[in-house]
């Protein structure tokens, strides 16, 4: 349940990798985490039809919720006493949210052929999103409450660091001490360092990867 403060939000530019994240905090804490986008949404199905139980649940029967505000209005407020800040390099981003515009899905891959189609709507789209992508960060980061960085590509590389960060930020417990200070959580991220990071989420992701996102930019 969210506390008496409020929720602890996982808030991120869409396409950073949120999803995977919650799958990796509801593996973590054993109970679902929420979202405040409309359930009846066709990508918001998506996600329950992947077993996202909370998608669409903000109230105080979930402790974490997805949003991108300010990016975009969720479908419900809800106080935020503390953020998960997911960040993802830019480039592979707005990259993987042209590719979930044009599909309307979160995990298929237009083919390449698109980019030269719609190589007026990419250009439009980049110079566009660069600067909401760094209004969103900017508003976090000035925010009057804890957060805590997740860069992407450290989740990837680096997952037993971040697990690690996570969990001492969750509990509020010593970065160095949360063997002893959270056993059941640091048990279930020992678990979830043996999962390929392609099974953590409730889907299998696009085949974006880390940087390779870049021979799309000139």
């Amino acid at each position: 349940r969210a506390g008496p403060e409020g929720h602890v939000g996982l808030v991120s530019y869409p396409r950073s990798g949120n999803s995977m994240v919650r799958g990796l905090l509801e593996r973590l804490t054993g109970v679902l985490t929420g979202s405040d986008t409309r359930p009846d949404f066709t990508l918001s199905r998506s996600l329950i039809d992947y077993g996202m139980e909370g998608e669409g649940i903000c109230d105080a029967s979930v402790e974490i919720v997805k949003t991108h505000y300010p990016e975009r209005l969720g479908h419900q407020a809800f106080p935020v006493a503390r953020a998960l800040v997911l960040v993802r390099n830019p480039f592979d981003a707005i990259d993987s949210y042209f590719n979930m515009a044009l599909t309307n899905t979160h995990n298929v891959s237009l083919d390449e052929s698109n980019y030269e189609v719609f190589a007026e709507e990419w250009r439009a789209l980049v110079a566009h999103e660069i600067r909401i992508w760094a209004r969103f960060y900017t508003w976090w980061f000035t925010q009057d409450v804890p957060v805590l960085a997740l860069r992407y590509e450290d989740l990837l590389c680096h997952p037993e660091d971040m697990l690690r960060r996570i969990i001492s930020f969750l509990r509020d417990v010593p970065y160095d001490a949360v063997e002893e200070a959270a056993p059941e959580l640091w048990h279930r991220a020992q678990d979830i360092l043996g999962i390929d990071s392609r099974h953590i989420g409730p889907y299998q992701p696009r085949s974006g990867g880390i940087g390779k996102s870049l021979r799309h930019y000139s």
